[in-house]
């Protein structure tokens, strides 16, 4: 019986050394340190779809062939022109930073087609995480 009380001590010792040490992985896998290796361009990152400004519903899309689209009722990444909303459009990297997104009315405009652009320059690049801004120098926020 003495051996076995010699023991409890260090039981409970390495008890207490799991259960802290786990705890302290747990806290330092649930804190997001995603950043981008510096090689990766916002070209090549922002391919995928993306949560705008943390609202579910608003989505976007960008392929690696150059199109896009954000889903119904966006606010950014869409235009509407006499009530008709657009939320597809093309878009190319039109410097290191700036995406220049192009929405094309087609034959739906009374006069001619109509193209309509708009360049979102990006201020942040994480891998899960790209914040930009657009021309009229709102902030944009995607996030995976």
């Amino acid at each position: 019986m003495k051996n076995v009380l010699k023991f409890i001590p260090f039981f409970l010792m390495l008890s207490l050394l799991t259960f802290s040490c786990s705890e302290d992985e747990a806290d330092s896998n649930n804190t997001n340190n995603c950043t981008t290796d510096p090689a990766v361009t916002v070209g090549e990152n922002i391919i995928g779809t993306w949560v705008v400004g943390g609202v579910s519903s608003e989505t976007v899309t960008f392929n690696a062939n150059g199109t896009g689209f954000s889903s119904p009722g966006s606010f950014y990444f869409a235009t509407t022109n006499n009530d008709k909303e657009y939320n597809n459009f093309d878009w190319v990297m039109a410097g290191p930073m700036t995406v220049l997104v192009t929405y094309n009315y087609g034959t739906d405009t009374p006069v001619v087609p109509y193209i309509i652009s708009e360049n979102f320059t990006a201020t942040l690049n994480n891998c899960d995480r790209i914040e930009m801004e657009d021309a009229w120098s709102n902030n944009v926020e995607l996030t995976r």
